[in-house]
């Protein structure tokens, strides 16, 4: 299970705010261009870091702020 609570990372004009819970293994992400997907996929791995929020995946504390 991945959970992101009150996630919140903003880079010049672009803000992306988020709250889910997803309990799927397989999970499919789609927008249109510039929505945050690649962005999301980065704050997940650890590449950037969001200003505010936590994500826990599989119950293990990957991001706490």
């Amino acid at each position: 299970m991945l959970k992101i609570d009150n996630l919140q990372f903003h880079v010049a004009a672009f803000s992306l705010e988020l709250s889910l819970e997803l309990r799927s293994r397989v999970t499919g992400l789609y927008g249109p261009s510039g929505a945050g997907k690649t962005t999301l996929l980065e704050i997940i791995a650890g590449l950037k870091k969001p200003r505010h929020g936590t994500i826990v995946l599989s119950g293990r504390e990957l991001f706490n702020a």
